[in-house]
This record gives C-alpha cells, sequence and structure tokens, in this order.
C-alpha cells in the first residue's frame, strides 16, 4: 500500500474525529458536535491537521495540533478532575484558550507556545500497515513542527502501551487515569507531555524545543512564500499560479525578502534571490513559522490534493 501526507480539507474532519472515538467522544452526536468545532479552528488558522491518505485519497491517519493559552495549560494541569482533553478543548474554545492566528504569532515571536497535539488512525487496517501510518504521522509531526517557538508539549495517550512509549522518549506523565471524571472508561487516559526548560537531550522530546523566538519578523506573505518553497518544494511558477500572480511578483519578493534577512546570516554567493532567503531559512527555519500555509489549502482543497507534503 502506497500512502502519503497532504494538509487536511473540510470532507477529511469527521473522518479524523471518528478514527479518535476516545479524544473526541464515541457517540455520533459527539462526533458531529466536535466535527463542527474542529472545522472552525480549521477555517480561523487556530488548528493544523495533517493527513495519511492511500492511492485512491482515503484519510488512514491524522495528526491535529493547536496552541493553547498559559492560563489554559495550567487548568489542565492543576484541576481536580478533567475530561477527556479534546472534550475540555471544545467546551474552553470559545474562549481565548485556544489561540488564534494573531495570539500564536505573538507568542512565537515572544516567550513561546504550548502546543497541544492528538493522532488517530483506522483500526482496521493490518497491523503492518498501521505501522506505515503512525511512522508517516510521526515523521510528518517533526516536519511541520520543527521551526516553532515551543515552550511546552502536552498529548493525550491511551493506556499503557502508549504511556510507556512516550515517557521512553522523555515524556513526563501529569495526569492519571484517577485525575479523569469518567472513572467507567474502557481505556486508561493519561497526560504526557513536557517543558522547554525541563527537555533534555539524549531525549528525543528535546528536539521540538530548538528554536527560540525568529531575529526578524516576516509579513504573512513572505511566510506563505518560504514555506511554500522550502517546506513544500515548489518552484516559483507554482508558488505564483498558487498565489494567483505573477512570476515577477514572486521574484521581486525574493528580492526584497533577501533584503530584510541581511543581517542573520552572512551568505554570500552573489546572489540575492530565492536560492540566498533558502540558504538562510536552512540555519533558521523559526523566520517561516508560524504556518499559515495550511489555513490556505484547507480553503482550497485542489491545492492540499495536488501539493502533498514532501516526505524525505
Amino acid at each position: 500500500m502506497r500512502v502519503s501526507v497532504r494538509f487536511a480539507v473540510p470532507e477529511d474532519v469527521p473522518i479524523c474525529v471518528a478514527m479518535g472515538p476516545f479524544a473526541f467522544g464515541r457517540s455520533d452526536a459527539e462526533q458531529q458536535r466536535i466535527a463542527s468545532w474542529l472545522h472552525q479552528l480549521l477555517l480561523q488558522g487556530r488548528a493544523l491537521c495533517a493527513v495519511v491518505v492511500n492511492e485512491s485519497d482515503k484519510p488512514l491517519g491524522f495528526g491535529l495540533s493547536l496552541f493553547i493559552s498559559d492560563r489554559f495549560r495550567e487548568y489542565l494541569l492543576s484541576a481536580r478532575f478533567i475530561r477527556l482533553l479534546g472534550r475540555e478543548l471544545e467546551y474552553y474554545a470559545h474562549s481565548h484558550s485556544v489561540l488564534d492566528r494573531r495570539a500564536i504569532l505573538r507568542q512565537h515571536c515572544r516567550d513561546g507556545l504550548n502546543l497541544v497535539g492528538f493522532y488517530g488512525w483506522r483500526n482496521d487496517l493490518p497491523n503492518e500497515q498501521i505501522e506505515t501510518v503512525k511512522t508517516r504521522l510521526y515523521r510528518s509531526f517533526a516536519y511541520l513542527h520543527y521551526g516553532y517557538h515551543l515552550k511546552s508539549f502536552l498529548k493525550e495517550v491511551y493506556g499503557e502501551h502508549e504511556r510507556s512509549f512516550y515517557t521512553a522518549i522523555g515524556c513526563s506523565v501529569y495526569r492519571t487515569p484517577i485525575d479523569y471524571r469518567q472513572a467507567d472508561q474502557p481505556f486508561q487516559p493519561y497526560l504526557i507531555g513536557q517543558t522547554r526548560d525541563e527537555a533534555c537531550f539524549p531525549y528525543r522530546i528535546a528536539d521540538i524545543f530548538q528554536f527560540g523566538p525568529p531575529p526578524v519578523n516576516l509579513t504573512e506573505r513572505q511566510c506563505t512564500i518560504g514555506q511554500m518553497a522550502y517546506l513544500m518544494r515548489m518552484d516559483d511558477q507554482q508558488i505564483a499560479d498558487c498565489l494567483g500572480v505573477s512570476t515577477g511578483t514572486i521574484y521581486n519578493a525574493w528580492y526584497r525578502l533577501r533584503r530584510k534577512l541581511d543581517h542573520i546570516i552572512e551568505v554570500d554567493n552573489g546572489q540575492r534571490g530565492r536560492s540566498n532567503c533558502l540558504q538562510i531559512m536552512a540555519y533558521r527555519r523559526e523566520l517561516i513559522y508560524p504556518l499559515c500555509l495550511h489555513t490556505l489549502f484547507y480553503h482550497k482543497p485542489n491545492l492540499a490534493r495536488h501539493f502533498q507534503i514532501p516526505l524525505i
């Protein structure tokens, strides 16, 4: 089975929610309600979702992430009892607990972001295919998040096997099954995570805390062009077609961007355009974050399906 990874489109959301019943709810009514909530977050750029798809473009697994406020993170860690993480997030999403685009940008450029992650996959696949899907999800998470200025990470896992996997890579256990409201659940939920101050090598979780705030702030258009070129491996003609502008406009954008980046790293190869900018982005990946490309593709599903995430 050949699989690939792309950004989510609206039709994927109910399927993804159904693949994560422990996190989002087991009844049809719960899943429909949470799918509507996630759809709004994705439309607004407040959530990022990548899906693993087969040759027919059918979702086999998903990785979802969003950012939360310091206050909400403290509540999740200190409240006497909590619901499942997906339901807590749904309940508080109307407030400032789940950050919007401007708040994400502000925190990325200042103290850092509190990341919350979810995973799910189809359990009716053969074990070998499930492992393939999981591998793609882990790789896509690293690929899409390695550049954020993070200060903490949270994830809910279900069962002792998952808990032991994440503690082995350096996560701490913040909540155990006894801390959850539903005592009759047919699984064991654990809230795990790590902070930038506590993460250390050789534990793999330390990898996602490597970047600080960017030394210069790019415009959203500059970030979009940088993400298309650096992360998606798109050439200037493809970028121009996606944005509905001429290639001359993209060439000029690279020139202006290079002038903006002049003082960051000295890369003197006689060029002042795209290739010079990409060299700097390779050294300072935080420059092109936070991601905005996933929101553009969510609004234009044909782009998401055409330009898959190039995991090498």
